[in-house]
């Protein structure tokens, strides 16, 4: 086979402007300003009986006595359509050109009006039928039977031995989805017909020229002749010859006569009505604008059916979409309603798998690739700098990658987020299936072309025997209505994210307001209160020197004053204290708790004399945090432990802790007084103190200080106690800052 660059491509045929019509009528062309005759073909001698040539630059008066009618004049009829006169009856006037009717029909190349004649092989109208056939065919319910209704109608009335419905595919490909045939015939129903059967100049033809017979391939071809060295273009002729190619591919079929009519939706060319015959034949060009009018009223039907389908897909799509928007809306939490919503996000598609990245968190329901997988699948879309939504039925064409995961993700479609680099991802597995090829469409033969031997041409193939193909990796093809419900998803999670953003940073503008607010009244209080009550302790200390004067009561209520005075100052150091935890940045280091605990111990024991104390330290892992902020955290559990229990037969702490996972998680029990249950729900409110600590010393202050301190930390405390057998204090760290 010869190198590609030196193969003719079948699709660059010129056959447009083939120089020559089908003999089953002839010619004209008349230049529309001067009304002179510059185009006819050369039969003209045998069927006007005077000679092409002497019709050439000629007024087209020369024709008003070889084309007559009643009350019909050539000239005045050329002249009228020049001029677009809106009066013109909407149908082609029947003439007589030497004692033979035909049909004029016209059409408009560039600057000519182009007349050609046809037969009129039968009398009357199919008016009569055409109602008929039209309340069949839309009569029916399903899309298969609206196709057969349609093919067996126009095989009917043009008697033509098969009538085929024949699909294209988005790849240029065709398929015969419906067929009428006459008995005795090989079905072609299902086959599949490669891209360059039908090449792309003549699917470009048949989208502007909606019928095309073909009445004998291999017949006689005129020549058509011509004033101007420019090839007349005969797009819209309906006797345009046929290109040598095409001839030779029907003749391979076994096929003498075809018949085309286009089915068009809205302005694509959804397919064909594909027709063949064995033998020649002509059909009537009133009875070829009727199978045209049956092609528009099947189309129509099916329109309709499909646009039913389709609403059907949307409503369950948008199902899924109102159930997740809804969720975003109940959670007040935009990461929650996404977590809760995977199921809704994988329905909004018919897919049969779903991946979110958002934040840095990989969300997925159903059959999805691998977390690496999908990762890679990311990066390839962002190296591909690809704007919007991306989707394919064969991934694996693209990313050689992608061969790892095809039964799981055959088709794909991203959708890019507009916010924290996400990505929505939903996946289709492999769906395989077997084509049916109406012979090898990978078999090209080539020749030589004729008057240049270092040119090759392709040649029809001449077997139609079944082929089979298996298809693999490849899923089914993404809707239109999964698209547009994918693209609505990605505006939503966009929207909701950017609105939950703004609320966000609207609390945070209101919250730093407040906490600089509470900053400023922390302030005020405890330096405007700190005078007072230094003056208040002072006084209640004098009065107690000068005792000697006092009675007893008298001396017990001035050091409750000054008891007093100390627990207020106490819990104004801790307010103080509480406020600059929450206001100062952390500094996040290893700290050695074993250290810390052991300190912590040794401290308390020596100021609150915790002698009989049983104090058992267990494991201690390293913390990773401020190590100031932790000693304060561990200080206060501690001791309250170490306090709680101090009365009781047998005090005993014990203090341990352990990794696990991104987590370290320490425990401190006691065998002290415990916390009564309803007070459990509150111990970590500011200045709440149990029902049952009465007696012991304290303000209420440090657990909301343990708390603050955790909450810096990405952690969290709990506790569980039962009333008069102790309680067990969890601390939670993140091992990372993170």
């Amino acid at each position: 086979m010869s190198h590609p660059s030196s193969i003719l491509q079948c699709h660059t045929e010129p056959i447009h402007i083939l120089g020559r019509i089908q003999d089953r009528g002839f010619l004209i062309g008349v230049e529309k300003d001067k009304e002179q005759v510059t185009h006819a073909s050369e039969n003209v001698n045998s069927l006007l009986s005077i000679d092409a040539n002497d019709l050439i630059g000629r007024h087209c008066k020369i024709l008003d006595k070889l084309i007559t009618g009643p009350g019909f004049l050539f000239s005045h009829y050329a002249a009228s359509l020049s001029k677009g006169d809106e009066n013109l009856p909407n149908h082609y006037p029947v003439v007589t050109c030497n004692h033979i009717n035909y049909y004029l029909i016209h059409s408009f190349s560039n600057n000519y009006l182009i007349f050609e004649t046809e037969p009129v092989l039968q009398e009357g109208d199919v008016s009569d039928k055409i109602f008929e056939i039209v309340d069949t065919v839309i009569g029916q319910n399903v899309i298969a039977d609206i196709m057969d209704a349609a093919v067996s109608e126009i095989k009917r009335i043009t008697g033509l031995e098969r009538v085929m419905i024949y699909q294209f595919h988005a790849d240029g490909s065709g398929q015969v989805v419906a067929e009428a045939i006459d008995g005795g015939l090989e079905p072609f129903m299902g086959l599949r017909y490669p891209e360059t059967d039908i090449p792309r100049q003549a699917r470009e033809l048949y989208k502007k020229n909606h019928t095309r017979l073909v009445h004998e391939a291999g017949g006689t071809t005129p020549l058509v002749i011509s004033s101007t060295p420019t090839p007349l273009d005969l797009t819209y002729s309906v006797l345009r010859a046929v290109s040598p190619t095409h001839i030779e591919y029907l003749k391979n079929m076994g096929v003498t006569s075809s018949y085309s009519v286009s089915i068009m939706d809205d302005n694509v060319l959804w397919g064909l009505v594909s027709c063949h015959h064995s033998t020649g034949k002509i059909i009537d060009y009133k009875v070829r604008q009727a199978t045209l009018l049956i092609a528009k009223v099947m189309m129509s039907g099916i329109s309709e059916k499909l646009k039913d389908l389709s609403k059907q897909a949307e409503r369950k799509y948008t199902a899924s979409y109102s159930k997740l928007q809804e969720l975003i809306i109940q959670e007040h939490n935009f990461k929650s309603g996404l977590n809760k919503g995977l199921q809704h996000l994988l329905h909004t598609t018919n897919a049969s798998g779903f991946a979110l990245m958002f934040d840095g968190q990989l969300y997925t329901h159903g059959l999805v690739p691998e977390r690496d997988q999908i990762l890679s699948i990311i990066e390839w879309h962002k190296a591909k700098s690809i704007y919007g939504l991306y989707y394919t039925q064969q991934f694996s064409k693209e990313e050689h990658r992608a061969v790892a995961y095809y039964k799981k993700a055959s088709g794909i479609l991203i959708a890019p987020l507009t916010v924290e680099e996400g990505y929505l991802m939903w996946f289709k597995k492999e769906n395989r299936y077997v084509v049916q090829w109406a012979g090898n469409p990978h078999d090209k033969d080539t020749q030589p072309v004729k008057g240049n031997q270092q040119l090759q041409r392709y040649v029809p193939r001449k077997s139609f025997a079944v082929w089979r193909e298996n298809i693999t990796h490849q899923s089914e093809s993404w809707t239109n209505e999964e698209i547009s419900s994918a693209q609505r998803v990605a505006v939503l999670l966009d929207s909701s994210f950017e609105k939950e953003r703004k609320q966000i940073s609207d609390y945070n503008s209101k919250l730093n307001r407040i906490t600089k607010d509470l900053e400023f009244f922390s302030y005020t209080v405890s330096h405007d209160l700190k005078t007072p009550l230094t003056v208040i302790r002072s006084y209640a200390q004098l009065l107690l020197l000068a005792g000697d004067s006092m009675s007893p009561k008298e001396k017990e209520i001035t050091k409750k004053i000054v008891t007093s005075v100390d627990k207020m100052s106490e819990m104004i150091s801790g307010v103080n204290q509480l406020t600059r935890i929450n206001k100062n940045e952390i500094t996040f280091k290893e700290v050695d708790v074993s250290k810390l605990i052991n300190d912590i111990v040794s401290d308390h024991t020596i100021a609150h004399e915790y002698h009989k104390t049983k104090i058992v330290i267990g494991n201690t892992p390293e913390i990773f945090g401020d190590h100031h902020l932790i000693y304060h955290c561990f200080s206060n559990i501690i001791g309250n432990a170490l306090k709680y229990s101090s009365k009781t037969g047998n005090p005993k702490v014990e203090i341990s802790g352990f990794k696990k996972d991104n987590y370290t998680c320490y425990r401190i029990l006691d065998n002290g007084i415990g916390i009564p249950p309803e007070d459990h729900a509150h111990i970590f409110d500011l200045f709440n103190r149990c029902q049952n600590a009465g007696e012991f010393e304290g303000s209420g202050i440090g657990l909301p200080i343990v708390q603050t301190i955790l909450e810096k930390h990405k952690g969290y405390a709990w506790c569980i106690s039962n009333l008069g057998e102790g309680t067990a204090f969890y601390l939670v760290f993140q091992n990372t800052p993170s």
